[in-house]
């Protein structure tokens, strides 16, 4: 199946939203955009040609979710941005009365979800026509989440920024740009050839959340917290990439970052935090995060040096991680 050329939320316009909050009724909060699911494999999601881009904007949960199902393709859309490629118009974010009471629902979603066992699917491409935007969510850009949930792709998409690569301002997701949970597998975010690394930058949190039971997910390639040009900041609240995982749910272990990875983060805590330096490019916490690797990458500064970092680390290790490897070929730096 294919669906293509569609506003979804949408009036033909491609920037009006058409959200509906005064359904008092149970059932609103489930609104998906586009909703694959139980074994219906091999779908397509947009395209490569401009004509194929959907626009999915203005759900009450995730604009795109995948659940149950393999070799999916998700291509050209824009999703939480309007037609413009600019206008922020947000999926995920709920907050509406519920039975004619004052009782209000809020919670949050992502912008895309992978999750219960759906692999092979791709979300992106190496060429700029299949770039999807993902701007917006109410939680993070990409969610990828579940035991079953591995081998899938995620290249050449901008998580939180503009068409243009660079704006952010009401663009970036709430949380993460993306997050890997919940003991996903084998998936592969960028990549080592032209045209695969994502552009992750102006989120709400941490460019990328690495977290609970996930192993041998690879990060490559990509620029987090950093625009497209690859000169110009569009930082990232929290840290480029953070590890961490806890008792009751597992810690990530032998996941690789790395080769060519460059992570600029200039987040700076609140004046009266306990510490004011606490984020770093790659960040490593909790007692089991182990066996993870870390080379070839570009921490706290830009591939010719001109970028850097006003508050932050380039790497920190603590809460007990340990048996990870940070190199060879790291450049850290202006930290």
């Amino acid at each position: 199946n294919s669906i293509e050329g569609c506003f979804v939320g949408l009036y033909p316009d491609g920037q009006t939203g058409m959200g509906d909050v005064e359904n008092s009724e149970r059932g609103v909060e489930f609104s998906k955009g586009i909703m694959v699911s139980n074994t219906a494999f091999d779908n397509r999601i947009g395209g490569a040609e401009s004509y194929m881009r959907n626009i999915v904007c203005n759900m009450y949960a995730e604009g795109i979710l995948i659940e149950q199902s393999n070799g999916n393709v998700v291509q050209g859309n824009y999703i939480g941005v309007a037609k413009d490629g600019q206008m922020a118009a947000g999926n995920g974010w709920i907050d509406v009365v519920r039975y004619n009471n004052d009782e209000r629902i809020i919670s949050r979603y992502p912008g895309v979800s992978l999750q219960a066992a759906s692999s092979s699917n791709i979300i992106g491409g190496s060429n700029a026509s299949e770039r999807n935007l993902i701007c917006a969510s109410g939680r993070a850009g990409i969610r990828i989440e579940g035991g079953g949930t591995e081998d899938n792709s995620v290249k050449g998409n901008y998580l939180g920024v503009g068409a243009d690569g660079k704006s952010h301002t009401n663009l970036g997701n709430a949380e993460a740009g993306l997050k890997i949970m919940r003991g996903a597998q084998r998936n592969t975010i960028g990549g080592d050839s032209d045209g695969e690394g994502n552009v992750i930058a102006g989120n709400g949190s941490s460019g990328v959340q690495i977290r609970e039971n996930v192993s041998s997910n690879t990060i490559a390639g990509n620029l987090i917290g950093v625009a497209a040009d690859g000169v110009t900041r569009a930082a990232n609240a929290h840290n480029g990439i953070y590890l961490f995982g806890q008792k009751d749910s597992g810690f990530p272990e032998n996941n690789q970052i790395g080769p060519g990875n460059v992570i600029i983060v200039n987040g700076e805590e609140a004046e009266d935090a306990a510490y004011a330096v606490t984020w770093a490019a790659i960040r490593m916490d909790s007692s089991g995060t182990s066996f993870n690797r870390v080379f070839g990458n570009w921490l706290g500064v830009d591939k010719i040096g001109l970028l850097g970092s006003d508050y932050n680390s380039g790497v920190i290790i603590g809460s007990g991680a340990h048996d990870n490897k940070i190199g060879p070929d790291n450049v850290i730096a202006r930290t």
